[in-house]
């Protein structure tokens, strides 16, 4: 092999002398070149957005980012609990020490968490909330039929981008416009003030449903699932951080319930005879869902949950091995009589390609021996091997079964899909000014972000965090 600086020797005649003359003239002129750049077109909100292909273009990149959520927001959501853990297994899924900066709590604005997951949710949440403000200034410019439905949508979407970003990181700028030019930090009560103004000026113009091939886009009872969060948690979200601590905000109980009852007494939403069927891949047609984030059977577009969880042999492309439960949590559960033990795979397990024996169910094949122990100061996992749980598994009971119910308990809960590779970080299309408002971590003194947040139980909802939200394929 040539080491790297030795020289090709010219060979007149050969193909190499020829190369060689011919880019002597090119490198002559290079330094008259001129770097200006004149593109021929470009996309802006006053030359695009002229009709409603071009809008439904736009609207869908936002929709788009949703997907985004299911990684860094998830990630930080859940691994920072006592309900997952991302075990180091030899040199694997140790990346500088991120998973146990999540899991331990300990991330710095410049630790390898910090640079990646939590800079990687500030980004997602503003790529959202910018891709979405360009749309609007463009349907500034045009009338359309459908116009105040697509108005009201692109409300919605930068308000739930928004309500992620106060949800993180309490206050933040607000941008309503594409502008490229630094905000003001908003008060986590004004945030809380301008996500509810605008999700009720855009509710009456939000339909109560869509037909199935637009299933996914928003409407009223998204609205309502949001709202009602925001009123369960109002005291922490408005309230004030002093020296002392947090003085809580005004309590919004009975804006929840009236929130809550609008969505139940709407008549679109029931609850599903086969829990599990909400987490399996085929849940778009589950009636409990409210709010999803699509995934589709394509490449860089499936949900990526059974990849993180199922080991490197079980499909093909090779999973990632990677996210699990604590053995405290699953002893938590009675794992003879709460079917909820369905969700962990446990035990040896088989090729999900081939189904060797089928993918065992916990409850009816635990058989004994001791989960490993997990030691949270090294991330490592040890002593006997007979427990191989799994969060997000569950319900895979033969190589033929439909449901791959890989549950995942996030603050916005989604099913599996069949993504192969992981998710692409950041947004695609057009962008905008908002993506470079600084300071996006959490300040340390904000004593808000720690208090435990209201989860609400609905009878339509089955389980509701935040917001239903499912794997659409």
């Amino acid at each position: 092999m040539r080491k790297p600086g030795s020289r090709y020797p010219i060979r007149i005649g050969g193909r190499r002398a020829l190369t060689l003359l011919l880019l002597l003239p090119v490198l002559a002129v290079l330094p008259g070149c001129s770097l200006d750049e004149n593109p021929t077109s470009v996309i802006t909100p006053d030359n695009y957005f002229q009709n409603e292909d071009e809008v439904i273009a736009g609207l869908a990149q936002v929709y788009g980012g949703l997907r985004q959520t299911m990684w860094s927001y998830y990630n930080l959501s859940e691994v920072s609990t006592d309900e997952m853990v991302v075990p180091t297994r030899g040199s694997d899924w140790f990346d500088n020490g991120r998973w146990l900066e999540i899991h331990q709590q300990s991330f710095t604005a410049n630790s390898p968490s910090g640079l990646e997951d939590i800079n990687g949710a500030w980004n997602d949440f503003f790529g959202g909330v910018a891709d979405a403000n360009v749309v609007l200034a463009g349907l500034e410019n045009v009338t359309l039929s459908d116009g105040p439905t697509y108005v009201a949508e692109l409300r919605t979407l930068r308000a739930l981008y928004y309500y992620l970003l106060m949800d993180f990181f309490g206050g933040v700028p607000i941008a309503t416009d594409p502008a490229i030019e630094a905000r003001p930090r908003a008060t986590r009560a004004e945030l809380f003030n301008f996500l509810e103004q605008e999700l009720l000026a855009a509710r009456p113009d939000l339909p109560t449903s869509w037909s199935a091939n637009y299933q996914g886009r928003m409407t009223q009872g998204a609205v309502d699932a949001l709202l009602a969060s925001m009123y369960l948690n109002a005291e922490v979200f408005t309230g004030t951080v002093t020296t002392s601590g947090l003085q809580r905000g005004q309590a919004r109980w009975q804006d929840a319930i009236d929130a809550a009852e609008r969505l139940i007494n709407s008549g679109v939403y029931s609850l599903e005879t086969d829990w599990t069927h909400n987490f399996a891949p085929d849940n778009y047609t589950s009636p409990e869902l409210i709010l999803v984030a699509k995934f589709l059977n394509q490449s860089g577009l499936g949900n990526t949950f059974p990849m993180r969880a199922l080991h490197y042999n079980q499909l093909a492309p090779a999973p990632w091995n990677g996210f699990s439960t604590l053995a405290e949590t699953y002893f938590k559960f009675d794992l003879q009589d709460d079917e909820r033990t369905e969700i962990f795979l446990v035990g040896q397990q088989k090729s999900y390609d081939t189904g060797e024996g089928g993918l065992q169910r916990a409850r009816k094949h635990f058989r004994g021996g001791q989960p490993r122990e997990y030691d949270p100061s090294t991330g490592v996992r040890s002593g006997q091997a007979a427990q191989r749980g799994r969060l997000h598994a569950g319900d895979l009971a033969g190589p033929d079964s439909p449901r791959a119910a890989l549950r995942a308990y996030g603050r916005i809960q989604a099913a599996t899909g069949p993504g192969t590779a992981r998710p692409v970080h950041g947004s695609l299309g057009v962008q905008a000014a908002d993506r470079s408002v600084q300071d996006p971590v959490p300040d340390s003194t904000d004593a808000a972000r720690h208090q435990p947040r209201a989860r609400a139980e609905s009878g339509v909802l089955g389980r509701f965090g935040n917001f239903a939200a499912g794997d659409i394929i």
